[in-house]
């Protein structure tokens, strides 16, 4: 039983005091497929997937620890807190390593990013993900892997690793399925019903049936 001021580990996770990463969503992609901005589109009337991704971040740390990522005109009136690529034109490394180096300015320790465009992701598993980092050696990027590929918008990337990542894009090496198959990695290992959870919206096709934004296509 909590007696006085005690915390319980479930309002210490949602308090963000028991993890020292910082949270980014990327919002930076153009969303040709799409042909609408992934995150502001509707996972319910007046819900969009960026807002409810916010939500989940702010679930589990600090608004302080959370940014959005990228450059895009789209998200300008978004009223959330942004960090601008670290190189423009050069794809979601930028993204990565600005927070990278905003995680080293506030002394944490990782950085998790998610993309925009994931309706489905639960608490549990963001929280899964960031207790599994954690625990992980220090410089070991986590994030699961589907199908042979590593999902690289659903990982936690150690700062330790952040002039490994500045290196690469100075030199034009954005490929984020090189670099994380090229350092230590730990696998996050999901169950079926999990992975059903990191479903994107990345086409039309992809919507319900009864979106309003599929119905108009």
């Amino acid at each position: 039983m909590k007696q006085g001021n005690e915390v319980s580990p479930v309002e210490a996770r949602s308090k963000g005091v028991e993890y020292a990463s910082g949270l980014g969503i990327a919002v930076g992609g153009a969303s040709t497929r799409m042909g609408h901005p992934k995150g502001l589109l509707e996972v319910e009337a007046g819900v969009t997937i960026l807002s409810r991704l916010w939500e989940l971040a702010l679930d589990v740390l600090p608004e302080k620890q959370v940014r959005l990522l990228g450059n895009n005109a789209a998200y300008s009136e978004a009223d959330y807190p942004f960090l601008e690529d670290a190189r423009k034109g050069e794809g979601p490394l930028g993204g990565i390593v600005a927070l990278l180096g905003f995680a080293e300015r506030a002394s944490l320790n990782r950085v998790v990013v998610l993309s925009c465009d994931l309706p489905y992701l639960s608490h549990e598993l963001l929280v899964r993900l960031l207790e599994e980092a954690q625990a992980a050696p220090r410089d070991a990027i986590v994030c699961p892997k589907v199908d042979g590929f590593y999902l690289p918008f659903f990982a936690s990337y150690p700062v330790q690793r952040s002039a490994e990542f500045r290196a690469a894009l100075a030199k034009g090496h954005g490929r984020l399925q090189g670099l994380i198959a090229g350092g230590r990695q730990q696998e996050l290992i999901l169950s079926e019903a999990e992975t059903q959870l990191l479903d994107d919206w990345d086409r039309p096709a992809d919507l319900p049936d009864d979106h309003p934004f599929r119905a108009d296509k």
